[in-house]
């Protein structure tokens, strides 16, 4: 006779293994499957925009593990959603995985204006939450490499923002 505490330990050691059987290339499609069909399932919704927003964290978690080009561009609008509502609930932890995950995702995409654009965002939300998190140095790490990375595309409006947050810090 299992207890309910067996019985959860044993569906999550299940789980855990079936996971890992599958292909990561498979645990990617599903997981944008997912992520598709939760955005897909709220878009339906009654309340306008409120059905998406209650998902947040679900939707950053599937289709940021997404690896097609429209999965991922969503991928990175919901984990940045998400990371920004993490930090204005001072959840620095969770604001901090959601960000860098966006990041991740945008690593796959072009290094153009629009998405180097996206790719600020993400930063500027990303170093305050570290430096939310008394994480002083990896902060000033998140921006340099945005800074590096503005440098080797030639993007002067990223370069600008990148050196003036970077003045704020040594203030």
């Amino acid at each position: 006779v299992w207890s309910g505490e067996t019985q959860a330990g044993a569906s999550a050691l299940i789980r855990e293994v079936l996971y890992d059987a599958v292909s990561l290339r498979r645990r990617a499609r599903l997981h944008e499957r997912v992520g598709l069909a939760l955005e897909s399932a709220g878009t339906r919704g009654t309340r306008v925009g409120g059905a998406l927003e209650e998902r947040l964290e679900e939707l950053a978690h599937h289709l940021g593990q997404a690896q097609s080009g429209v999965a991922m561009e969503k991928g990175v609008d919901y984990c940045l959603r998400a990371g920004r509502e993490a930090r204005h609930l001072w959840a620095n932890a969770a604001a901090i995985r959601h960000l860098t995950a966006a990041l991740e995702l945008l690593d796959g995409l072009p290094a153009d204006p629009p998405h180097l654009r996206q790719r600020w965002e993400v930063v500027d939300n990303l170093w305050r939450a570290h430096l939310d998190s008394r994480e002083y140095e990896r902060a000033q790490e998140v921006l340099q490499e945005y800074l590096a990375r503005a440098q080797r595309a030639g993007y002067p409006w990223g370069m600008a923002a990148a050196h003036w947050q970077l003045s704020l810090i040594h203030i």
